[in-house]
């Protein structure tokens, strides 16, 4: 797995990887100005964000989020009921360790700790852009999980980065996009 992160990496431009050493460090910042904005804590407004996140583009993530926020249940979201459900009982939590159990989902909680804590998380969101990224076209099992994050771990440690950086950075390379 290992060998074919660092083939992927070996492709990346200045582009994917400027935006990708700052991707979650920008997305905490886009959730604070959203926590200062709506009045609402960040480790909600984070919540809300990760628990909207699967099969969601991020602008329409961030516009879901103001949304819930705003209208509650009335709000219409461009991904599953439950994960608006999620989303909505994420505004009633008491802290953020109540979040990450409300989130109850690995890639989730990792998205959430990303984000959340972008110079402090070392956490990968193994999305099903990562697994393609090893040459994988599923979903992972823990197992699978474990070893995927674990040679983003090793490689990015290599490399001198964060594991979260270098899963941001290969996004962009495995999508032919800059993450701009």
């Amino acid at each position: 797995m290992i060998d074919e992160l660092n083939k992927l990496y070996l492709q990346a431009t200045d582009d994917h990887i400027k935006h990708g050493m700052t991707w979650y460090n920008d997305a905490h910042h886009m959730c604070r100005r959203i926590a200062k904005h709506t009045k609402t804590d960040l480790y909600k407004v984070v919540g809300v964000i990760a628990a909207l996140s699967p099969r969601n583009k991020w602008h329409r993530n961030i516009s879901d989020c103001v949304d819930v926020i705003r209208k509650g249940r009335k709000a219409k979201v461009c991904t599953f009921n439950a994960n608006k459900n999620k989303a909505l009982r994420i505004l009633d939590a008491n802290s953020p360790s109540e979040v990450y159990t409300i989130l109850n989902g690995r890639k989730v909680q990792s998205f959430y700790n990303n984000i959340l804590k972008p110079f402090k998380s070392d956490t990968v969101t193994v999305d099903v852009w990562a697994m393609r990224s090893v040459g994988l076209d599923r979903a992972p099992n823990k197992t699978l999980y474990n070893e995927v994050e674990s040679s983003y771990k090793t490689l990015a440690a290599l490399k001198g980065i964060k594991a979260h950086e270098l899963q941001a950075i290969l996004w962009g390379v495995i999508r032919g996009t800059s993450l701009a």
